[in-house]
């Protein structure tokens, strides 16, 4: 288990001193997750990255999903190259995220597509597919700086994720919005506002849960 022993980096969207009470907590505990995680040697962060995409591969949400969003691994994040490979295999689509429009979208990313860096400098797939309708998505693999098992997540701070969760809220949506993490990322509560939304579930080395 990766306990309690890692943390980060990316865009910082607001200065410590101006942030209201919430606020701070939150960038406080981004701040030290970043560095924890970062801290993880290659050995650690590869072997649990590995269990996570099997327990990822051998879930329902991913046996019965076509269309999945997935990320690249960034400032320490869990690394899903196994779960790519794998899913290509299978001939699963997959979509890389993209925020060049300022909201969230997810691009397709087939076998053999050139990147280009993006904003924030963030890959996205070369070329002019058009964004995918996300309702067309089975699965969307989120990434997050910390969470607990309310499925409150923490996230780098752009709030796009939140506002992509928030927009699903058709009763008849088949997308599962799935967190993926290291135990070490998990707090026994995370602080949220209003504006903040629940995952799912989540995915760690360790398990993976659902929350209700």
């Amino acid at each position: 288990m990766l306990g309690s022993q890692f943390a980060p980096q990316v865009f910082l969207f607001l200065t410590i001193s101006s942030m209201p009470e919430t606020s701070q907590k939150k960038q406080e505990l981004r701040t030290r997750l970043r560095e924890w995680r970062r801290s993880l040697s290659g050995e650690q962060t590869s072997a649990a990255s590995e269990v996570i995409c099997q327990r990822i591969l051998s879930s329902e949400c991913y046996q019965q999903a076509s269309d999945i969003a997935v990320y690249l691994a960034n400032d320490g994040e869990v690394d899903l190259s196994l779960l790519f490979l794998r899913a290509q295999q299978q001939s699963r689509r997959l979509y890389l995220p993209s925020v060049e429009s300022g909201d969230l979208e997810f691009l397709a990313w087939p076998p053999g597509t050139e990147l280009r860096e993006g904003r924030y400098g963030i890959p996205v797939p070369d070329g002019t597919n058009a964004p995918v309708d996300t309702y067309a998505l089975d699965l969307i693999l989120t990434p997050l700086v910390a969470f607990d098992l309310q499925g409150n997540r923490l996230g780098m701070g752009g709030g796009f994720y939140d506002r992509c969760i928030a927009a699903d809220k058709s009763p008849h949506s088949r997308r599962v919005f799935l967190g993926v993490a290291f135990c070490g990322q998990q707090q026994e509560a995370v602080a949220s506002d209003a504006w903040d939304q629940r995952l799912q579930g989540v995915v760690t080395e360790e398990y993976l849960q659902w929350f209700d």
